[in-house]
């Protein structure tokens, strides 16, 4: 089953909903404003976040509001519409991440066009790397593409197994 960062933080808060079904939706701001597929969710709290998302960048464009001050207005807002959640580990990285980009945006030593491309880097390598480990707790989920193949036998009590050349 694969679904995104994004999808992960919600796991936490709502277990017994597929992740699969939340991917997509927005507990973290996104690279750039997009709207988010607010699947089994409060639809009007994601739709307020879309919001606060789309205007937090649109003011930083205009330079109403520092980069840092879009980053910090987003959390604090997302505290507010979703008292309930916590930031996991992947949430306070990338938020970490972002506050330091921002930091960069702010002193104009990025573009835009690399802030984006640096927080969807970002996001592609905590993937990765959460699937790496949710494979190491799951091993049979994970098989690697030369993996030996065997003929399995049972044999008494057990299973006798042999390679397969």
């Amino acid at each position: 089953m694969f679904f995104t960062i994004r999808g992960l933080l919600v796991v936490l808060a709502f277990a017994a909903i597929a992740p699969s079904a939340l991917a997509g939706t927005v507990f973290y701001l996104g690279a750039s404003p997009q709207r988010s597929n607010c699947y089994n969710v409060n639809l009007s709290a994601c739709r307020a976040m879309d919001g606060v998302e789309a205007s937090g960048y649109e003011m930083a464009r205009r330079g109403q509001i520092s980069w840092v001050a879009m980053v910090d207005r987003y959390y604090r807002e997302r505290r507010r519409v979703f008292p309930y959640m916590r930031d996991d580990h992947v949430t306070a990285e990338i938020r970490a991440y972002q506050r330091v980009l921002a930091e960069k945006m702010d002193a104009r030593k990025i573009s835009e066009a690399e802030w984006v491309y640096l927080l969807v880097k970002q996001e592609s390598e905590l993937e990765s790397r959460e699937a790496q480990v949710q494979n190491s707790r799951n091993p049979n989920v994970y098989q690697p593409r030369n993996a030996p193949s065997y003929n399995c036998e049972k044999f008494g009590p057990g299973y006798s197994c042999n390679p397969i050349n």
